[in-house]
Order: structure tokens, then C-alpha cells, then sequence
């Protein structure tokens, strides 16, 4: 499928010019002549770029870039302006411009920062797609997942460990060691001592007497967070409850 871009100018001439050189480069165009005709678009279509003048008759394409990263935050605007001004420039930039164009705008160089835009929507759908799924495992398994940072902060925590451990998003952005010290846990104190010797692939296996004979048993193991760009400062704790089904510490 065809890129879509949507064009937004009051001046016919470089909306005809802007559609047939884009056209011609291989992309489906929608251009309009005013604000109102590209919020009506917008409310419907998902375009994959958008050049927006600065100034479209009496409205703001200021005021038009918002409502379209509002609706669609990953689409790239490129403003369009025949006389730049640096106040506008970073009020576009500010509010998530993908770039910022002087008129007049050759074939070749139109042709290229629409691709370009393109390619950056296109990669930012997919990391959101990585994400979603990624979220959807995080939140789903039954083991139970506590990503830390270079601090021993709390920074994410999955449904499943919330119910081993009695922990919630109050917990969250606060230092292990205070949310152990604060409920005075077993369990969590012994992860408390764990977290801090950061020993990558260890597996501890630990036993907890929950009273009345009950007892809970856990194994954990931790690894450091790893990127395309190498090894994060970021740690992860993985926790099995090896007790047994839909037990709940209770903390």
C-alpha cells in the first residue's frame, strides 16, 4: 500500500505542485486548502506524513500541528513557510515538528523529507507494536518480573509479582530497600540482599514458614537489561512461586 500525505496550503499552486510531485514519487495525496478541511481528514484518514504551511489564511498551523499530534502522535508534520521566523520555528520544533521547510521546495527535496518522514512513522509503528507485545508477555506470564535501575529503584513490576510479593504502583519509583524495610517482609528482605549482589544467572531458591504449617517457596534468578546498544545499567528479577497454585503472600 501507498504512503498517504496529506497536504495543507491555502495557495492552489503549491498544493497542485506538492500532489503531483508526490504522486509522481510514488505516494497517495490528499490536499487541502484549509484547517477545517484537514481536521475533517484527520478525524478519519491515518496518514503517514503531512505538510503544513505555517500560515493558512487566517488559522495558525501551530495551532493545526497539535491537533494532528493529538490524534496521531506518530505522524511526522513538516512545516512549510515562505518567511521563516525563529520564534515560530521552535514553536513548531517544540510541539513535535518533524522538520521545518522555507519555500520555494524543489521536486528532489520534497520528495526526500517526505520519505524520510515516512521511514521515521513507519519505524515508530513498529517499536509501538514491539511494545504492545512485549507488554501484553510482561504482564501475562505467571512468573513474576521486577525491573530495577542502576539505583535498586523499582522502576516496572508485573501483575504476577505483584501478587507474590503484596506489592502495587504505589511502590513503583521508590528504592527497593525502603519498600522492604517499610513491610518488614521476609521474602523481601531476602530480595532486598539479592538485588544488591547483582550476580547475573545465580538461581536462589528460598523457603518462607508462612505459619500454620504453610510454607512458600520461591526461586529467583536476575539479569541485566540488554539493548541493541549493549548491556543497560537497568537490572531484571525473575520470581517462581513453586508453592502451590494461586497462593498470596500476604505482607
Amino acid at each position: 500500500m501507498k504512503p498517504r500525505v496529506l497536504v495543507v496550503d491555502d495557495h492552489e499552486n503549491i498544493r497542485f505542485s506538492f500532489a503531483e510531485f508526490l504522486s509522481g514519487g510514488g505516494f497517495n495525496v490528499d490536499a487541502v486548502e484549509t484547517a477545517e478541511e484537514a481536521i475533517e481528514l484527520i478525524r478519519t484518514v491515518e496518514h503517514d506524513a503531512v505538510f503544513l504551511d505555517i500560515f493558512i489564511g487566517g488559522d495558525s498551523g501551530i495551532d493545526l500541528l497539535k491537533e494532528i499530534k493529538e490524534r496521531n502522535p506518530n505522524c511526522p508534520a513538516i512545516m512549510v513557510t515562505g518567511a521563516p521566523d525563529v520564534d515560530t520555528a521552535a514553536d513548531a520544533v517544540r510541539l513535535g515538528a518533524f522538520d521545518y521547510l522555507k519555500k520555494p521546495i524543489l521536486k528532489k527535496e520534497l520528495l526526500l523529507h517526505a520519505g524520510r518522514a515516512v521511514a521515521y512513522k513507519d519505524a515508530l509503528d513498529k517499536r509501538d507494536q514491539v511494545q504492545k507485545r512485549m507488554s501484553a508477555i510482561f504482564h501475562g506470564v505467571s512468573d513474576g518480573i521486577l525491573v530495577f535501575d542502576s539505583n535498586n529503584v523499582l522502576v516496572q513490576v508485573n501483575d504476577a509479582a505483584k501478587d507474590i510479593l503484596g506489592l502495587n504502583d504505589e511502590n513503583l519509583e521508590i528504592n527497593f530497600a525502603e519498600i522492604a524495610d517499610k513491610k518488614k517482609s521476609a521474602i523481601l528482605n531476602s530480595l532486598k540482599q539479592i538485588l544488591e549482589l547483582r550476580l547475573e544467572g545465580e538461581l536462589y531458591k528460598l523457603e518462607f514458614d508462612q505459619g500454620d504449617g504453610a510454607r512458600m517457596v520461591v526461586s529467583v534468578c536476575m539479569s541485566p537489561v540488554k539493548t541493541h546498544y549493549g548491556v543497560d545499567d537497568d537490572f531484571v528479577m525473575v520470581i517462581r512461586d513453586e508453592s502451590k497454585p494461586n497462593f498470596r503472600l500476604s505482607v
